[in-house]
């Protein structure tokens, strides 16, 4: 019996993807002659180009244009491809991604096993400096553009939820660190999509490493996204914590000219104070205890809901 080879398979798939790859090229660089003759520019000569993507690594050789003193590439402008870089954004967004769950040295690893694609540390380090770059940049630009902004959904409950979030990362040279995330999901609601599972309705997730610049972008995609009135209710929940106090959530409310505000802690550290509190005593009373607070807190939800 002929035993199946999957590495074999693997680079006849390389072999068709490069094929398909550079059929694609050059089809899009012939395609560009006629347009880039009939905006003037001249055809000054064609060069080749080495760059990793996360389908492999090519060298492909394309036409390069200039108009006076501007130069144009359409081969690389098309692939998102910036000057005298040798890997595209796709993958140094991978290569970042990567960083922030493992080791540098483990990033080389995965990247060589996974796209046989040799890199080194110095790579890890320009791709985290990069996405850095992109969410300090991306921070100048809160506000949605007036002529793409869509029009306000309507709802007349808006909850957002608020905790923080470990993750563990590093920079070159330095041991492995722990950073907190600050992270808020707003939604409208939750329906059920199977017997066991649910999902929230208008759910968006805002995470930074800055906890007002967090509650910055919250406000301003609510601003932008729904149409506040005086019936709205805003349903906020968190644990408390340093960032996410009723008095954090009492300023969005205000910030958003929103009258109606109930917050609420999180069901999980109200449990534990419960337990915490009725430690001394019997599991049943425990238990009861328990139960006796959900049942309250539900009819008091049915009641405010209602007015």
């Amino acid at each position: 019996m002929i035993s199946f080879d999957e590495r074999k398979i693997k680079e006849e798939l390389f072999i068709q993807n490069s094929k398909e790859f550079h059929r694609f090229v050059e089809h899009y660089d012939s395609q560009m002659v006629p347009v880039m003759k009939a905006n003037d520019y001249t055809c000054i000569h064609s060069m080749e180009r080495t760059v990793a993507f996360t389908f492999g690594e090519f060298t492909f050789r394309r036409r390069r244009w200039k108009k006076g003193n501007k130069w144009v590439v359409p081969v690389d402008d098309k692939l998102g491809l910036a000057k005298n870089v040798r890997f595209s954004l796709a993958l140094m967004y991978q290569i970042a991604r990567l960083a922030t769950m493992m080791p540098y040295n483990k990033v080389l690893q995965v990247i060589e096993m996974t796209y046989h694609i040799t890199i080194t540390k110095p790579t890890v380090v320009k791709a985290v400096k990069l996405c850095e770059t992109l969410l300090e940049e991306r921070k100048a630009y809160r506000f949605f553009e007036e002529e793409l902004q869509p029009e306000k959904k309507k709802a007349n409950i808006i909850y957002i939820e608020g905790d923080g979030v470990m993750v563990k990362a590093r920079k070159q040279g330095d041991d492995n660190r722990r950073f907190d995330l600050s992270h808020f999901i707003v939604h409208t609601g939750s329906q059920k999509v199977s017997q066991q599972r649910s999902k929230l309705i208008d759910k968006k997730e805002f995470i930074s490493m800055n906890n007002r610049l967090a509650r910055s972008q919250v406000i301003d995609y609510l601003y932008n996204t729904f149409e506040i009135t005086e019936e709205t209710i805003l349903i906020t929940n968190s644990d408390g914590g340093h960032g996410y106090t009723p008095y954090v959530f009492k300023e969005i409310a205000k910030a958003l000219n929103i009258k109606r505000h109930e917050h609420f802690w999180d069901s999980y550290h109200v449990d534990q104070l419960i337990k915490s509190y009725f430690k001394p005593y019997s599991g049943q009373l425990i238990e009861e205890a328990l139960q006796a607070f959900i049942s309250t807190a539900k009819v008091n939800c049915s009641r405010f809901l209602i007015q």
